[in-house]
């Protein structure tokens, strides 16, 4: 005889209502096909606003960032070495976003991923252009999930907040370009960096 599985309170929840969390769930996933074209086409929103001011922004929608860089920050065209990335700003539970809120970061786009070093370097050569790490920002260098020599929560961000930027495309546009002339104030600095660490 086959020997019973007993389930936890959540397969009983979900055994006890079936048809509705099947309907939820169908709903769910939807819903997230939905942000996510939202999502493309608030990037293509900020091509012109992001490019008078000398950038370009490409959307990653399954971590719901968007990633913008200097022409001169690429080896090759359209292959930058660093991005400057407004990301998480749907809510958690969205594809892959995990963070309790919103963030801002510099990732290490076209290093090699087999030479950390590389990372610490950079790292330490920007933060020489800054004058130290800027206050209230956090060094993920050597966080496999990030290597990022730059990275901030966003305050008042959590899923509340994101999940009314979720539903508003204007909102969504407005908060991305705020949150870039945070990041742009160091653009200078990360292109002199950038040079000086290429000529070592």
């Amino acid at each position: 005889m086959a020997k019973r599985v007993h389930g936890t309170a959540g397969d009983e929840f979900i055994f006890e209502r079936w048809a509705e969390v099947r309907d939820l769930s169908t709903a769910f996933r939807d819903t997230m096909l939905k942000m996510r074209r939202r999502f493309k086409n608030t990037a293509k929103q900020l091509q012109g606003p992001l490019k008078s001011q000398g950038y370009e922004v490409y959307p990653e929608g399954y971590w719901a960032e968007f990633k913008t860089y200097r022409p001169e920050w690429c080896l090759k065209p359209d292959e930058p070495l660093v991005v400057l990335a407004v990301g998480g700003v749907y809510p958690a539970g969205y594809f892959r976003v995990e963070e309790p809120s919103a963030y801002l970061a510099l990732y290490l786009e076209g290093f090699d991923w087999s030479k950390p070093q590389d990372y610490r370097r950079f790292a330490d050569v920007l933060y020489g252009e800054l004058g130290g790490r800027p206050p209230g920002w956090e060094d993920r260098t050597g966080d496999d999930d990030w290597r990022t020599p730059l990275w901030a929560a966003i305050p008042d961000t959590g899923d509340k907040a994101r999940v009314a930027l979720a539903r508003d495309m204007h909102e969504l546009k407005k908060f991305t370009l705020d949150q870039y002339q945070k990041l742009f104030a160091i653009g200078d600095a990360i292109t002199q960096a950038l040079q000086h660490f290429s000529s070592k």
